[in-house]
This record gives C-alpha cells, structure tokens and sequence, in this order.
C-alpha cells in the first residue's frame, strides 16, 4: 500500500512539471510570425522582432513587425504603426499613439497570459488534485508576471 502511495505522488510530480513546463511556455512572450521570444523594447509598440539585420542572420530572429499590445502579426513598420494606433488592446490613454510604458505592457499581457493559463487548466487539467498542486506550484511563476488565479 505504502509502495502505491510512493508511485502515485511520483507520478502526480511528473504531471505537474509537465504541465509546469506547458504553462511557462505559455507564459512566455513570443513574436506571432517565428515564435521566438521576446522580453521587451522600447516605447513604441510597433514592435520589429529585432532591428539589426545582423542580429537576425546570426541570432535567427525574424525582424517581422508585430503589435506589442496584441502581438497581431503585422505586414511591415506602416501598416504596423497603423495597427498600433487603432489597436482594441491599448489603454485608453494610447490610444492613437505609437507608445505605451512598462507599466501597462505588463498589465496588459498579465490579463492575456491569465486568461491562457486558466484555459488551460480547464482543458487540461481535470483532476482536482493535480490541479490544486499545479497553482500552488505555479504561485511564484505567475506572482512574477504580476498574475493571480
């Protein structure tokens, strides 16, 4: 009995770092075109997956353009300022410009990611227990993006 103990919470522990592992993928920003993450850039929000065209060959970024609200892929810089300027995912306070700051970036993406990682959950994780000891592991993953569920 007690062997069977042993071997279900070994196995609980492997699913939850597999889904562990799921969910920081899904926590993770990526350009929408090659699916290479990114942390962040500078103020506008007309975001080109790296700017230095040696950096793209020898780093294998994309340098596509993307909206860093949204992270809608984009056809080159004007059509992505034009985005950017309309984009439903600004705050209020950008919309019409080009810009944003750190602090709603994070904001923004944290109500994104939030809404990822509880979906997930739901399709994912079905069992109670396993989904109890996922969050409870996930706590400081999420308290760092600023994320609660």
């Amino acid at each position: 009995m007690e062997r069977q103990l042993v071997n279900q919470a070994a196995r609980l522990e492997v699913s939850v770092q597999r889904h562990r592992l799921r969910i920081n993928d899904i926590l993770t920003l990526k350009c929408p075109w090659c699916e290479g993450a990114f942390v962040g850039f500078d103020n506008c929000f007309a975001v080109q997956h790296v700017t230095d065209e040696e950096q793209v060959e020898h780093v294998g970024m994309c340098g596509r353009y993307f909206c860093g609200w949204y992270l809608q892929k984009c056809n080159g810089s004007g059509p992505c300022h034009g985005h950017v300027r309309e984009c439903e995912a600004a705050p209020p306070k950008y919309k019409g410009t080009f810009v944003g700051d750190d602090v709603e970036f994070l904001r923004v993406h944290a109500v994104r990611r939030r809404a990822a990682v509880l979906e997930y959950l739901h399709v994912n994780v079905q069992d109670a227990a396993e989904q109890a000891k996922l969050r409870e592991v996930l706590v400081s993953d999420l308290r760092d993006l600023s994320i609660q569920l």
